[in-house]
């Protein structure tokens, strides 16, 4: 699975904003940010905007599935 994600992710740059993990787990902004917030969705802060890394984004993903 961490293979499949690793190629989906591939032509993304290293940090991904909020909007593109938006547009990948196919939810909100709301969402995201209180992911973020709760410490649920590791990020890190530049200016006023979240940065994802790609791997933090897979690891959730992994460790999330039911």
């Amino acid at each position: 699975m961490r293979e499949l994600l690793e190629k989906e992710l591939a032509n993304k740059p290293f940090f991904l904003t909020t909007k593109d993990v938006e547009e990948l787990i196919n939810s909100s902004h709301t969402c995201v940010s209180e992911l973020i917030k709760a410490g649920e969705l590791p990020a890190y802060k530049f200016g006023r905007n979240y940065k994802i890394p790609k791997g933090s984004l897979i690891d959730w993903i992994l460790k999330s599935k039911i």
